[in-house]
């Protein structure tokens, strides 16, 4: 393919020759070959499910060529996705804190298609990985940390065991993590590492206390559980 061509400017009114033209069309068809070459779109998903995917790296790499690397997604979206490549086979690299590097190849073909078209790579964890125990009921949570062992405190800042914790909290629910899911764990033990949990706190139905005197109201008031402060 002869992409090197020399610049040629013709006066208005001059003929130009057949082998003007001729040298027209091939650079066309040159430009053309060349635009669908670099016209390949790689994607790559990573599949783990709720990591945090804005700490994850893509590069992509090919013999004599410098490598790439993909423009992170954003949420929703979860696919990666590289700058337009020249056709050629490609080793795709993906890395992120906590995992060991996966590896991965695609090819750009010379029509711009890829295959394959999303590369799917599982990364695998070296290193204990937060799980996602926001919202769940303690004794859930407490299930999922026992491997991590981490410090975990109630909403007033009270240590809670993991096992053999009150069944105060067999309702309460996480509010907090950290790190958060998907993160490196800290060493074990660590107090780095928080889960805030609320009790709940039982309702009781307040007495109808209007017109009544001050020690009738008292009285009502105690036989729920409740006082009054009179100011």
């Amino acid at each position: 393919m002869a992409l090197d061509f020399v610049k040629t400017n013709v006066s208005p009114g001059e003929p130009v020759t057949a082998q003007a033209w001729n040298d027209i069309v091939d650079a066309l068809f040159d430009t053309q070959a060349v635009l669908k070459t670099v016209g390949g779109t790689v994607t790559v998903h990573i599949t783990n499910p709720s990591l945090d995917l804005s700490k994850a790296r893509v590069t992509a790499s090919r013999s004599g060529s410098p490598p790439a690397e993909a423009i992170r997604p954003i949420p929703p979206d979860n696919l990666f996705t590289f700058p337009p490549l020249q056709a050629g086979a490609y080793a795709i690299r993906a890395e992120m804190p906590g995992f060991a590097v996966a590896t991965g190849s695609v090819t750009v073909n010379a029509d711009g298609t890829v295959t394959p078209q999303p590369l799917e790579i599982a990364l695998t964890a070296n290193a204990q990985i937060m799980p996602n125990v926001l919202g769940l009921a303690y004794p859930a949570a407490a299930a999922q940390l026992q491997a991590i062992h981490p410090r975990v405190l109630d909403a007033s800042g009270k240590d809670l065991p993991l096992t053999g914790f009150s069944s105060d909290y067999n309702n309460a629910p996480v509010l907090t993590q950290y790190p958060l899911p998907g993160e490196v764990a800290p060493p074990t033990g660590s107090l780095v590492v928080v889960a805030t949990v609320i009790k709940p706190v039982p309702l009781v139905p307040t007495p109808n206390l209007l017109g009544l005197t001050v020690a009738q109201a008292q009285a009502a008031l105690a036989s729920v559980g409740l006082s009054i402060k009179v100011i």
